[in-house]
């Protein structure tokens, strides 16, 4: 009888250690992963807008009332591309982002498509496509989780 006890409470105690111990499965797939990615359907939307809105500045350029009216539409594109950038990027939007954004305020050459060539380069950037020369000329983004 206290051997069959002795063995009942050593297997109670590897019962114990094995669920005390975590899978190495279970901990890989409840890590979070180190980097978030920007996926494409982001960039077309957020591209989408861009295009639509650098498309509208070249219209309204054409006219002092609608050059007005697009200065004040460039606010709330603004912030939500600075929304955007500061939710994926998790840092204050890059020099690009700011000299695009003053660049949109300027009347004239806010018929540019600045907003559409932040995107453009922030996509080829993420997506590692970014040729050799611009490479030296942007700095990166990191994306973070």
């Amino acid at each position: 009888m206290p051997q069959e006890q002795l063995n009942q409470q050593k297997l109670n105690q590897n019962r114990a250690q094995t669920s005390q111990e975590p899978d190495e499965e279970s901990t890989q797939t409840k890590q979070p992963s180190s980097s978030k990615k920007i996926t494409g359907v982001e960039f077309a939307l957020v591209g989408m807008l861009c295009v639509v809105k650098d498309s509208l500045d070249v219209v309204c350029t054409l006219s002092v009332f609608l050059a007005v009216l697009v200065t004040i539409i460039n606010l709330p594109i603004t912030a939500i591309l600075w929304f955007w950038c500061f939710w994926k990027l998790h840092k204050f939007p890059s020099k690009r982002f700011i000299g695009a954004s003053l660049v949109e305020f300027v009347p004239v050459l806010g018929a540019l498509p600045t907003w559409t060539f932040f995107i453009i380069t922030l996509y080829l950037e993420e997506g590692g496509y970014l040729p050799g020369f611009l490479k030296r000329k942007i700095k990166p983004v990191s994306v973070k989780a």
